[in-house]
């Protein structure tokens, strides 16, 4: 092992999930909610970056090229109303009407186990360094080894945070061509999270239906069976959100809204050229102990704790 990725802490030194990363996610599921009820825009945002990509713009300005297409539009393009005055909202996410809703960092994930009602004993936030297989696979479904990365994780991660939405914040916006915020509640924004994920929880599922097993791969066994049955047991996805860098294209872009072949050019274009792969080109699976491909990282559920109404805000206590 001569590379070891560490997980973030706090100043304490404890690992935790910022607050950031979680409304990070929530913003994207609200982006590909609004684009989802648009297909006129998706077509038109389609063509542009088709017109980029000829033009070699998309690769100079892989990173702004989402604000300029869309995300300005759908967050920064609002007036704001208040104390009597018209003011134009400015570029950037700290004045766009995300600002209504606030995201606590989560609590430490400390360790500790806990016994259920049937005497049984569970250990939760076990703080463990995992090897994360990347992998593809060529055009026949034949799984590819690409690498190991070596990761400081936590199994059975259990935590709490706060949402706030000011829903008075929330009613001074209002959008110059009257493009209706799409929540009014935290329900509705959780709602929508889980939409969501129940896109990319289908694409998964499709994906590892299409991956056969792969028993010499570079040396190593790649069998997949285990994942193949996680997203096989359920129809719907039992998750809210998937969260971190397991999460790839999918979970931090609106890509799935795009034709396969675009989303495969932008990311040949904009990062490593992986022809005749569809995009991502990759997934990471987590190996227990005894070696075998047995985990995937990233989602989670959220069940609320404790619910509040204060004045023109409500709060509520997940844990995830």
């Amino acid at each position: 092992m001569t590379d070891l990725r560490p997980t973030i802490r706090n100043g304490m030194g404890h690992l935790y999930i910022p607050g950031s990363s979680i409304k990070g996610a929530i913003r994207t599921a609200i982006a590909y909610y609004l684009l989802k009820q648009q297909e006129e825009r998706v077509s038109d945002i389609e063509q542009k970056l088709r017109e980029k990509l000829g033009d070699g713009e998309l690769k100079r300005k892989a990173k702004f090229v989402d604000d300029e297409l869309f995300m300005d539009d759908l967050f920064c393009n609002f007036s704001l109303s208040y104390q009597g005055k018209r003011i134009k909202a400015r570029q950037g996410q700290n004045t766009d009407f995300m600002r209504a809703i606030d995201v606590t960092d989560a609590q430490p994930l400390l360790e500790k186990t806990l016994t259920n009602k049937q005497g049984n004993k569970k250990t939760f936030n076990l703080p463990v360094v995992v090897e994360a297989i990347v992998s593809s696979h060529f055009q026949g479904g034949r799984a590819k080894y690409q690498a190991s990365i070596y990761a400081e994780m936590v199994r059975n991660a259990r935590t709490e945070f706060t949402i706030t939405l000011d829903r008075e914040m929330l009613s001074w916006f209002s959008h110059d061509r009257g493009m209706q915020i799409p929540f009014q509640t935290i329900d509705d924004i959780l709602e929508i999270c889980k939409d969501f994920a129940q896109e990319q929880w289908d694409i998964e599922h499709d994906y590892w239906q299409d991956v056969k097993n792969n028993p010499d791969a570079a040396g190593r066994d790649l069998n997949f069976d285990e994942i193949c049955e996680i997203y096989e047991k359920d129809d719907q996805c039992p998750y809210h959100l998937r969260l971190g860098w397991g999460s790839g294209m999918m979970g931090t872009t609106v890509d799935s809204l795009l034709p396969e072949d675009l989303a495969a050019e932008i990311r040949d274009t904009c990062g490593i050229k992986a022809p005749n792969f569809e995009a991502p080109k990759s997934r990471r699976t987590i190996v227990d102990r005894e070696g075998q491909i047995k985990f995937v990282p990233g989602w989670v559920k959220f069940q609320c704790l404790d619910r509040q109404e204060i004045t023109s805000k409500s709060s509520a206590i997940l844990q995830s």
